[in-house]
C-alpha cells in the first residue's frame, strides 16, 4: 500500500489558455416534504464540463527516489489548465511496480489506456488528476481523477517527461487517506479534457536513508 506524503509549495507561474471554472450539476431529493418533491438543488462543480483543448504556458517535472538509489520510483510533472488567479493544474504521476508500469518504466514510447488500475489511486501506475483552484495552500477540494482516455507517453527519464493525454475522463473524487481507494464524489460532477501536450526536463527530489520516498500524495497540500 501507498502511503500519503505532504506537498509543500508550488510554483507555477501561471498565465496560459483554458475556461473558467464553473459547471452546474443539479441533484434531486425525490423524498416528499409536505406531500411535494424537493425543488432540485444545484451544486457548483469546480471544473467545467469541458476543459477542450489546453496548450499549458508552464510545466514542471520531478522525479523521486530514495537517496542511494540509482532509478525513480516516481515522475511527475505539474501544468497549468487555465489562467485564473487560482489556476486549476493538471497533475501526471507516474508510479513504478503499479499499474500500467508494474514492470518498470518503458524505454521508449507507451500508450496506457486511463481504466481498470489507473481508475484508482490506490493500483494505478499513471495517476492523472486535475487539483483545482490551487493556492500557495494547495488545491480547492477533492481532486478530479482520470477514470476514461488515454496517456501517450513519448519519454520518462530522467532529462524528459513528455507526452499527450486525450479525451480524458476527469471524475470529482474522494481519495481515502489511508487506503488511497478513490471513490466517485457524491456531487457527481465531471470534465473531460479533449487533449494536451506536456513536456519538462525533470529534477530531482532525494530522501534521506531509511525515509520513504515520495510515494502518493496528500492531496491537501502543496506539492514537493
Amino acid at each position: 500500500m501507498r502511503a500519503l506524503t505532504s506537498l509543500l509549495s508550488i510554483s507555477l507561474a501561471v498565465a496560459a489558455c483554458g475556461g473558467d471554472d464553473g459547471g452546474k450539476v443539479t441533484l434531486v431529493d425525490a423524498s416528499p416534504v409536505g406531500g411535494n418533491i424537493d425543488a432540485p438543488a444545484q451544486v457548483d462543480c469546480l471544473l467545467p464540463s469541458s476543459l477542450g483543448s489546453v496548450t499549458p504556458s508552464t510545466q514542471e517535472g520531478h522525479f523521486a527516489m530514495s537517496m542511494g538509489e540509482t532509478t525513480p520510483d516516481n515522475y511527475y510533472l505539474y501544468a497549468d489548465l487555465n489562467a485564473d488567479a487560482s489556476p486549476d493544474v493538471l497533475l501526471i504521476d507516474l508510479y513504478k511496480g503499479f499499474g500500467a508500469f508494474m514492470a518498470g518504466f518503458p524505454t521508449g514510447p507507451q500508450a496506457v489506456t486511463l481504466t481498470g488500475a489507473e481508475a484508482s489511486y490506490d493500483s494505478c501506475g499513471a495517476c492523472i488528476m486535475a487539483l483545482t483552484d490551487y493556492t500557495m495552500a494547495g488545491p480547492t477540494g477533492d481532486p478530479y481523477f482520470a477514470t476514461g482516455g488515454t496517456l501517450n507517453l513519448t519519454s520518462v527519464s530522467n532529462t524528459s517527461i513528455a507526452g499527450t493525454l486525450s479525451n480524458v475522463t476527469l471524475v470529482h473524487s474522494v481519495i481515502d487517506m489511508d487506503t488511497n481507494v478513490t471513490t466517485p464524489h457524491p456531487d457527481g460532477c465531471s470534465s473531460t479534457l479533449g487533449s494536451i501536450s506536456f513536456s519538462a526536463t525533470p529534477t530531482a527530489q532525494t530522501f534521506a536513508p531509511g525515509s520513504r520516498p515520495r510515494l502518493k500524495i496528500n492531496l491537501r497540500h502543496d506539492r514537493i
